[in-house]
């Protein structure tokens, strides 16, 4: 079955349950830029191929911000129906998982606040941030040595929320600076720069000489 307007109301948050997907294989080797353009412009098998792409990615990353599974679900399926209602609002991207991210951390943090609008997130910095790292979860080609890796999977707990958050972005998901420092609400890229010097820093000092050589 084809996914069909029906199946998302416009004043209400779905369910899951409500998407029945037709794989379209013509979007597994387009650039996002190109896919994005396509759903900007009423493309629904494009919408369809985001959100079955991206709802459990999304799940998990705000799962990390918000335990409660319910609030997270509708905050996804939320997001997704504005994004559908306002296509022609949005603006262009080159990576849809950032513009997803990024909105989706928006509205988690500020559901899981109570607020019913928009806050701005430099308000919300009191947030747990679950960074717990499976064996298949592997770390970005950063050209960063063998050492670095092993540092980070060991000891990435000792970090802050937001250390754990930068470095989750940056070594996991691929962002740049640009893209994190967009993500996290700060004002300019030095900031993720220096979040990100000093959750490196706190892990090496957490280390015996004997680790550091392994």
């Amino acid at each position: 079955m084809s996914f069909s307007s029906s199946l998302i109301p416009d004043n209400s948050i779905a369910t899951e349950e409500c998407f029945e997907f037709k794989k379209d294989d013509r979007f597994s080797s387009m650039p996002d830029h190109e896919i994005w353009r396509m759903f900007r412009n009423g493309d629904e098998p494009a919408f369809v191929f985001i959100y079955d792409k991206f709802f459990h990615i999304l799940f998990d990353y705000a799962h990390r911000f918000c335990k409660d599974s319910g609030l997270v679900k509708d905050a996804i399926q939320d997001l997704f129906i504005e994004m559908r209602n306002n296509k022609k609002r949005l603006g262009e991207t080159t990576s849809i998982k950032f513009y997803l991210f990024a909105s989706i951390r928006r509205k988690v943090l500020a559901m899981t606040a109570g607020k019913l609008r928009f806050v701005r997130l430099k308000n919300l910095e009191n947030y747990d941030f679950d960074i717990e790292v499976s064996p298949e979860q592997k770390i970005i080609n950063r050209q960063i040595n063998d050492t670095t890796r092993t540092i980070l999977s060991k000891n990435i707990e000792s970090l802050s929320s937001r250390q754990k958050e930068a470095v989750l972005y940056y070594f996991y998901e691929g962002f740049s600076y640009q893209q994190i420092s967009a993500i996290m609400g700060f004002s300019k890229v030095e900031h993720v720069r220096v979040l990100m010097y000093r959750a490196i820093k706190k892990i090496r000092a957490s280390l015996s000489w004997d680790e550091v050589g392994r």
